[in-house]
């Protein structure tokens, strides 16, 4: 996945905290719009859980979202787009799929 943004983290909690701080990158083009965030971890087992990451960054994306007075929603089907984090070891990279780009690249592939 081509990550628009990438940090290191150390620990779950600076990962939490970088995560927000990337995917607030992606507040302009969510307003309005469905989408949900999907994780893909290799590393850190036992540490970072990725049901629980995606779940806090779709809270923290809606009520950014709705804050802006520019609600989106969360809808796995047929959803606009995906915000995709990918972990290796300390690095994660971040990058948003959206429906247009999954069109044009049938093999970027959120899932």
């Amino acid at each position: 996945m081509p990550a628009s943004h990438t940090f290191l983290f150390q620990t779950a909690e600076e990962f939490e905290q970088r995560a927000r701080q990337a995917v607030a990158h992606f507040l302009p083009v969510l307003g309005g719009k469905t989408f949900y965030v999907r994780m893909h971890r290799r590393g850190f087992h036992g540490t970072l859980a990725s049901q629980k990451l995606e779940q806090l960054l779709d809270k923290y994306l809606l009520e950014s979202l709705a804050a802006a007075g520019t609600p989106g929603q969360v809808r796995f089907a047929d959803a606009d787009a995906v915000v995709v984090i990918e972990t290796v070891g300390q690095w994660a990279g971040i990058a948003l799929v959206t429906r247009e780009l999954w069109a044009r690249c049938p093999f970027v592939d959120p899932e």
